[in-house]
């Protein structure tokens, strides 16, 4: 059982470790320049402390299958990278780089240095302004126009009440957009989800169990995304195809 313990966190451990920092090659840099801060930061003890023991001691934490183990019965296994935030590690790095620079006496010495820690940060990570994160858009709001489109269509609509229910894009976008829309699924401050079923019975296509949930929960608008592969028609359970794009499908709950 016990073995079973650690065999768990340790995963939890290394997903968290690869989610959080990737290549490795920013953490290699990082831990690097703790060990400058201990050899070479011989007068100055609060950069030692609040620096080099300070991460030493997070970095402990989060490499701790018990700390792991508290920690995601309150935030998750799936968010638990983020505890990587609490790491200096651009502060680490901005003070042991400029260390490095004015220790060189020679001005031309000096730029070459600098330069050569420029390209060191630059191929050690990549750009986040790329297609992987971002996605270039032309509307006022700055969500992704198919997503808009179909909260659009069901905000102009004329029914008094909408309730609906989409993939997980809809729960993040829909309020920014209209709140007399009702969502399925809402997120709670903490950041936890009440109840992701039917969201994931819409993501695996599972039509008829989602759309006799849906309607248990008095969602009169179900949005599928059209690269899903469908076990069988909505309109089979009273909801009509109301409108669709390039990306997701609308169906409307037939009240007549």
């Amino acid at each position: 059982m016990l073995e079973n313990f650690f065999k768990e966190e340790i995963n939890v451990i290394f997903g968290a470790y690869e989610n959080a920092v990737g290549s490795g090659l920013y953490i290699g840099i990082f831990l690097l320049a703790l060990l400058y801060i201990f050899i070479n930061v011989k007068e100055e003890k609060l950069v030692k402390t609040f620096l080099g023991v300070y991460s030493v001691l997070v970095m402990f934490c989060i490499w701790n299958p018990l700390f792991s183990k508290f920690l995601v019965k309150f935030i998750g296994d799936d968010v638990y990278w983020r505890v990587y935030w609490l790491l200096p590690i651009g502060i680490v790095l901005a003070y042991v780089f400029t260390k490095m620079i004015f220790m060189i006496s020679d001005k031309i010495k000096k730029l070459i240095a600098f330069l050569a820690i420029c390209i060191i940060i630059f191929m050690s990570g990549k750009c986040i302004y790329s297609d992987e994160f971002f996605k270039k858009v032309n509307n006022y709001y700055k969500i992704p126009d198919d997503v808009l489109e179909i909260i659009s269509i069901i905000s102009e609509d004329d029914e008094n009440y909408k309730k609906l229910a989409g993939p997980e894009e809809f729960i993040i976008y829909t309020r920014q957009i209209d709140g007399k829309i009702i969502v399925e699924c809402p997120r709670s401050i903490y950041g936890i989800y009440s109840d992701d079923s039917l969201i994931m019975k819409i993501s695996n296509g599972q039509v008829r169990e989602a759309a006799k949930l849906a309607k248990e929960r008095k969602c009169n608008y179900v949005v599928i995304p059209n690269n899903i592969e469908l076990t069988g028609r909505m309109e089979t359970y009273g909801y009509n195809e109301f409108a669709n794009n390039e990306v997701y499908t609308l169906y409307k709950l037939n009240t007549k």
